[in-house]
């Protein structure tokens, strides 16, 4: 399942406050299944978790620090509308609903 959600951000509390916990935020996302990756207000990849690094076949390292449309080229514009309302603040599918 492809899931766009975009979130606002809050304050420092709870989960990934401390680097401590951001270490356990950290093991628990990328021992999941679904591709998890959170994006900026400037499209700019900011985490991936294991699982979303896998299915591009990229590192950490390759990942973090590009835009979607660089990540995403060759399916980039087809997905542009599901983006324009993930950021709008609606969580969509893959059917896009």
């Amino acid at each position: 399942m492809i899931s766009y959600v975009h979130m606002k951000e809050s304050s420092k509390t709870g989960l990934g406050a401390t680097p401590e916990s951001n270490a356990i935020a950290r093991k628990i996302v990328d021992n999941i299944d679904a591709m998890v990756a959170y994006w900026d207000n400037d499209r700019v990849c900011r985490f991936a978790n294991d699982a979303y690094r896998k299915w591009f076949g990229r590192s950490c390292d390759q990942v973090i620090g590009l835009t979607m449309q660089q990540l995403l080229a060759p399916v980039f514009e087809k997905n542009l509308p599901y983006i324009h309302r993930a950021y709008a603040g609606t969580t969509l599918n893959e059917s896009g609903t």
